[in-house]
């Protein structure tokens, strides 16, 4: 069972997020599976509404393990992104995350 999360990890494309100003968290968790069972069903209920360009999943490592996160959209600004966050009927609450600081 390890081993197939693994190797769906090493097969699956992350965002690179080097671009990626400010955007607006969808969802987070340290384990990949409950990752990807969001981001399927996010693309499949909210196809009308939702491009898949606009969605990027990356992860970060620190000292205490691997947190996955899947985002929307790249704002210049916080502003906009919060702006933006307003609009969004799919979202609950709010949290920004600024990729370059």
């Amino acid at each position: 069972s390890l081993n197939n999360i693994n190797n769906k990890i090493q097969n699956f494309q992350f965002s690179n997020i080097n671009e990626l100003n400010y955007t607006i968290q969808l969802y987070s968790n340290d384990n990949f599976e409950n990752i990807n069972k969001y981001l399927n069903n996010l693309l499949e209920n909210k196809k009308e509404i939702i491009d898949h360009e606009d969605i990027f999943v990356f992860y970060k490592k620190t000292e205490i393990g691997t947190q996955y996160f899947i985002t929307y959209k790249n704002y210049i600004s916080k502003n906009n992104a919060s702006e933006a966050c307003d609009l969004l009927t799919f979202v609950k609450s709010c949290l920004i995350l600024n990729l370059q600081n």
